[in-house]
């Protein structure tokens, strides 16, 4: 090897100093901890997040709110959202994380706990809980339709600022790793949202339609135990009167969820739909709905996901709801006396056979897509008017 090394002119010397280089990297690759090396060797490795190929860890947490720690490590519930909250703040977390331990299921709470953004208006941690929020989800299962969601959660928001007191919270689930970017974030919070980031929950039998697989993010209704109710509102849906009904809907330990009877085929099924819902929240509760589902415990409609899950668990002990809490479009269709008679009591419309969005002028929904577009016109002309303003400020 020398009189190899001799003969194309490489000196002894710097053919051992190669040797050792290249023994490093080996040591390297084979799991030295970066601990070990000078500060100088130390890089920062772009990690992949699926959406942003180029971004760091930090730059995606910075612009989502979400952390990406190991399966088993829980920050604060605050961590990546706004300010850092007070020193009070944090010692009240890390006693409510203690208890949390102590008790049965404690840590399958404390993974599974949406990390709310930090405002000192409302709780990150559970002390005396506030009545009520309402609660939306939004879900990337479809990522080429996560700008409608987004779009209608904007609608929905505008129709609460009308219908809701503004004394209640209003709280969007975004499943955590989702590409919820900053212009997204902005846009939810310009409607009068506030986000936490929710961890998917993925059932040992997910739906076959793709709408629906994150769709058992809603068991994390029962462990936000900062609030007593939760109203639960999805993303397809549209205030058009008072929601005083729904939020003084009485759930309780009997009962623990409230929510309208289904219609299917144009007949009223025995089961809910889970697009409103009012839940009363429990940590044992959300426990023990974790593991009938993880375990597999429960024989449901699987397409339905945790619609089909929720009906079988709650048979017996869900109250309903009047059908102007939950306004389901196929009523419309399949059930048009019924719509009319309660409709002008309706305070929540329902878009489920068709989408808001989607609804034109040739669609057999469009006399009930107007309210959907008329309250989308009402929010584009405020946006417009509050820019007119700033620009005559400006000027």
């Amino acid at each position: 090897f020398l009189a190899m090394t001799n003969e194309i002119g490489l000196s002894p010397r710097w053919v051992a100093s190669l040797i050792v280089v290249i023994s490093f990297i080996l040591f390297l690759a084979n799991g030295w901890h970066s601990s070990l090396l000078p500060p100088v060797l130390v890089m920062s490795v772009p990690v992949y997040t699926g959406n942003r190929p180029t971004q760091s860890t930090e730059d995606c947490s910075t612009c989502t709110g979400i952390s990406r720690t190991s399966p088993g490590v829980r920050e604060p519930p605050w961590a990546g959202f706004g300010k850092a909250p007070s020193q009070l703040e944090r010692k009240a977390y890390e006693q409510y994380s203690l208890s949390l331990i102590r008790e049965d299921g404690g840590k399958l709470r404390q993974q599974y706990q949406c990390k709310f953004e930090h405002d000192s208006t409302w709780p990150a941690v559970p002390g005396k809980p506030q009545p009520i929020a309402i609660v939306s989800l939004l879900s990337a299962s479809v990522p080429s339709l996560l700008n409608n969601y987004i779009l209608g959660l904007e609608v929905l928001g505008y129709s609460l600022n009308e219908h809701c007191p503004k004394s209640v919270p209003r709280i969007v689930m975004v499943l955590e790793n989702s590409p919820c970017d900053r212009l997204c974030q902005r846009r939810l919070r310009d409607a009068g949202w506030k986000m936490c980031a929710a961890p998917r929950i993925v059932p040992p039998h997910p739906s076959n339609f793709r709408r629906f697989r994150d769709q058992f993010v809603k068991l994390n209704l029962w462990n936000m135990v900062q609030y007593e109710r939760i109203v639960y509102l999805d993303a397809d849906t549209l205030a058009v009167g008072s929601l005083r009904g729904l939020l003084h809907t009485n759930v309780n330990r009997d009962h623990p969820m409230a929510a309208a009877q289904d219609i299917s085929n144009g007949v009223w099924v025995s089961g809910f739909n889970m697009g409103v819902a009012v839940i009363c929240t429990n940590g044992s509760e959300f426990v023990r709905l974790f593991r009938l589902m993880s375990g597999d415990k429960v024989s449901y409609s699987h397409t339905m996901s945790e619609q089909g899950f929720l009906g079988k668990v709650y048979e017996s002990t869900w109250l309903k709801l009047p059908f102007e809490q939950n306004a389901n479009l196929a009523a419309w269709t399949q059930k048009r006396e019924h719509w009319k008679k309660h409709a002008a009591n309706i305070s929540v419309i329902h878009y489920t056979m068709e989408k808001g969005w989607a609804i034109n002028a040739r669609s057999a929904y469009y006399e009930i897509g107007v309210f959907w577009h008329e309250r989308k016109h009402k929010m584009c002309y405020m946006r417009c008017s509050m820019v007119e303003l700033c620009d005559l400020a400006a000027a």
